[in-house]
């Protein structure tokens, strides 16, 4: 006689995943199994994904919406470093009867229009730009630009990214059609400073942290072509002026593949004319001394080269 079946076919499943394919609860609640969240279970030691335990927890509350961070993480928006680690799973009542009052669940009763809503994977989920306006009760000004900015950003020497996920037309229509809505007015203030060229969230940081520091002139992933139009590189920021290539490298700049790729970048940009400077993460943290002040190292690495260059080139010194 074959083995009684224990387990659905799913390792991550809901009691009605289970009812579906003749197992009762207990079957499945037994040894093996290890409870998620409400009426959620995974086999022992397996690990889903964020997406996917998003997912399966939404798809054990029918008629909910997922919203606010928990919708920016299913649409794959630009989200600060710090909510990474956010467990709290964002919803809105929606169709559902009543709320859903459960341990790690926020559930809202705001009102989200159907053409508000869209559809992953049956799961109803706030469009992008809806997403954007929720995310503004959770993140501050500049962190909303990093969102405005990978929802605009597009580049059209790149086959895979010559198209926006929202142009700026839809963009801004969705600002002006919002007029009184919770906010909006930092939604506004962050679009004002939106880019299309920023390819992650730590170049948007970096850009704006220049910027507030008075540097000017600031380009976003433009390609530098030699005189024959050969692609030489290609800067996360630019100040073309003064030829200066910004480069912020994350994590994956450690890998065999991509330090290759940063030299041969490096050579480039130095047999061009131009100067690089590469920024890290801890940069952005450490402090030092400059020019009577405490700021932070990315900053001053980048003060310190506009002034060489600008004495290299012959130019005023800015004010």
């Amino acid at each position: 006689m074959s083995k009684p079946k224990n387990h659905p076919s799913l390792p991550l499943y809901t009691l009605q995943d289970a009812a579906t394919q003749g197992l009762s609860r207990e079957q499945v609640t037994r040894r093996g199994t290890q409870r998620v969240a409400h009426t959620l279970y995974q086999r022992e030691g397996y690990q889903p994904s964020e997406t996917e335990l998003l997912l399966a927890q939404a798809r054990t509350m029918p008629g909910c919406i997922v919203t606010a961070i928990s919708a920016a993480k299913l649409l794959g928006l630009r989200l600060p470093p710090r909510l990474f680690k956010e467990k709290k799973l964002y919803v809105a009542q929606g169709e559902a009867a009543s709320q859903f009052r459960r341990k790690n669940i926020r559930c809202s009763t705001a009102s989200i229009e159907r053409h508000e809503t869209v559809v992953i994977q049956n799961i109803r989920c706030t469009t992008p730009l809806r997403t954007f306006l929720d995310l503004a009760k959770f993140l501050t000004v500049q962190e909303l630009v990093a969102v405005a900015d990978g929802l605009l950003v597009f580049h059209q020497h790149r086959r895979d990214q010559n198209i926006p996920l929202v142009s700026r037309t839809e963009f801004e229509e969705f600002l002006s059609t919002s007029k009184g809505k919770a906010g909006i007015s930092k939604c506004r203030a962050a679009y004002q400073r939106a880019v299309t060229g920023s390819d992650s969230y730590m170049e948007t940081a970096l850009r704006l942290m220049l910027e507030d520091a008075g540097v000017q002139g600031i380009s976003c992933n433009i390609p530098i072509f030699d005189d024959f139009g050969y692609l030489l590189f290609q800067p996360d920021l630019a100040l073309q002026e003064l030829k200066i290539s910004i480069q912020y490298e994350g994590i994956h700049h450690g890998e065999r593949d991509q330090i290759r790729r940063d030299v041969r970048r490096a050579r480039a940009v130095k047999e061009a004319g131009w100067v690089e400077i590469r920024i890290f993460r801890d940069d952005f943290y450490e402090k030092v001394f400059y020019q009577g002040d405490f700021v932070p190292r990315a900053l001053a690495l980048v003060l310190e080269v506009i002034a060489e260059r600008r004495a290299f080139l012959g130019l005023k010194q800015a004010v």
